[in-house]
């Protein structure tokens, strides 16, 4: 029916499908990412066009054909705007994506603040797209540490909350002030760093200002991080107004420094494969918590593969160099839990 632009975080602009609303796998899709717009060429889709949609993996509606045969001649070429629809910046192309570089972008900032009360971030309650538009809308929160301003009074009276969530949100916010370090570096949506880089990150600065004041080649030194993470890295904390946001928050009391573990694992590097009882992140937080890695991938460094049920390719890659390989149970009696 039409295409829709939106800008993220980092500032990619992502093409966005609005679709007549059909049934798939469960629930009913009227929106499908487009990518950008080297996918748009390559599917050749236009506005106006019937296509073929599906769940990747079970959950992300996706384009995958379109229906050449159903064309009437009156499908509209989609077309990237020049300027930021959030912002208006102009827009720059690099790679494949086109950025919007603005990094005060009502979007970008709106977008970072989801992703910092993410569920596997600070996992903040009340903090939903909707919640953000709504607070930022209001000029309630407009940054990260505006998160830590909020108080008594403040949410309340905003259409959609009352006093009970109010309570809950506030409880959430103080609650965050003890996650692990690592999600609070995931939290920070450093570009290019997942749980797994942010949990490298953790173990080998053990507080944030040692990864503050970490140079390139310290970081280019832990084993599955390459240039482009290294870089990232660099150059966000190079920048003031993260550091100031960084001493605000140091200050309000949100944990920025590894806990030291019981010690069970400490020394050793895991790595998880298959499907366990429990998601895998159980067991990441449990290897993390007892003093334990995640590694990245399957190397001479890695102690322990946990397998579980359907392994991948890792499975026979850890065989192959020698690394032990043992099973759910295996793990839990190394704990003792």
């Amino acid at each position: 029916l039409d295409v829709i632009f939106q800008v993220g975080r980092t500032g990619i602009v992502t093409p966005v499908a609005i679709l007549e609303p059909v049934h798939i796998s469960g629930s009913t899709v009227s929106k499908a990412s487009l990518h950008n717009e080297d996918e748009i060429k390559r599917l050749g889709v236009k506005v106006g066009d019937y296509v073929f949609v599906e769940k990747s993996g079970e959950i992300i509606p996706k384009v995958i054909k379109v229906i050449l045969e159903r064309r009437i001649g009156v499908e509209r070429s989609i077309v990237f705007p020049e300027f930021c629809p959030s912002c208006n910046n102009r827009l720059l192309k690099i790679d494949a994506y086109w950025k919007c570089l603005n990094e005060n972008c009502p979007d970008r900032i709106k977008g970072a603040i989801v992703h910092y009360a993410s569920r596997d971030a600070m996992d903040i309650k009340g903090f939903g797209e909707k919640s953000v538009e709504k607070f930022y809308e209001t000029g309630l929160v407009r940054s990260i540490s505006d998160i830590y301003r909020l108080k008594k009074g403040d949410i309340h009276w905003m259409e959609g909350f009352g006093e009970l969530s109010e309570d809950n949100i506030l409880r959430s916010i103080e609650e965050s002030k003890n996650r692990e370090f690592y999600r609070f570096i995931y939290a920070l949506g450093i570009e290019n760093i997942g749980i797994k880089t942010a949990q490298l990150l953790a173990s080998k600065f053990s507080n944030i200002d040692n990864l503050m004041n970490a140079r390139y080649d310290d970081i280019m030194d832990i084993h599955g991080i390459g240039d482009e993470i290294a870089r990232s890295i660099v150059d966000y904390f190079s920048k003031d107004e993260v550091r100031k946001m960084i001493d605000f928050l140091k200050i309000n009391g949100v944990n920025m420094e590894q806990q030291k573990a019981q010690g069970k694992l400490n020394g050793l590097t895991f790595l998880i494969t298959g499907t366990l009882s429990k998601p895998r992140k159980y067991f990441e937080d449990l290897i993390i918590k007892n003093g334990g890695t995640i590694a990245s991938s399957v190397s001479k460094k890695l102690n322990y593969l946990i397998v579980g049920e359907n392994p991948g390719s890792k499975l026979e890659k850890a065989k192959s160099l020698g690394i032990m390989v043992i099973d759910e149970d295996a793990f839990i009696k190394m704990i003792g839990e």
